[in-house]
C-alpha cells in the first residue's frame, strides 16, 4: 500500500481506512483531542499494520482488527 497524506487527523483518516477496508469504526475511550490530532504521513509498500502504527503514533493510543471492526483505543491508565 503507498499512501500520502497531509495534515489530515487522525479520525479523518481513520474513518477512511476503514471505508475503504469495508470495516466498522470504533473508538474506545479516546478524547476528543487524540481524535483531532493532525497526521502527515508518506509510506510505500506499506502494510496495513504499518500504516496503522503511523496513525496512532506515539499518542499511547492502541488499534486492532476484530473481523468486521478497526477500534481504536485510548490510553491505559498507569498502574499503581
Amino acid at each position: 500500500m503507498t499512501v500520502k497524506i497531509v495534515g489530515d487527523t487522525s479520525s479523518g483518516i481513520s474513518a477512511e481506512l476503514a471505508r475503504q477496508l469495508d470495516l466498522k469504526l470504533r473508538w474506545d475511550g479516546v478524547g476528543d483531542d487524540d481524535k483531532s490530532r493532525r497526521v502527515s504521513l508518506k509510506l510505500q509498500n506499506a502494510t496495513l499494520d504499518e500504516l496503522l502504527r503511523t496513525v496512532v503514533g506515539d499518542t499511547g493510543l492502541t488499534y486492532r482488527l476484530d473481523g468486521v471492526s478497526l477500534i481504536i483505543s485510548g490510553k491505559q491508565p498507569a498502574e499503581k
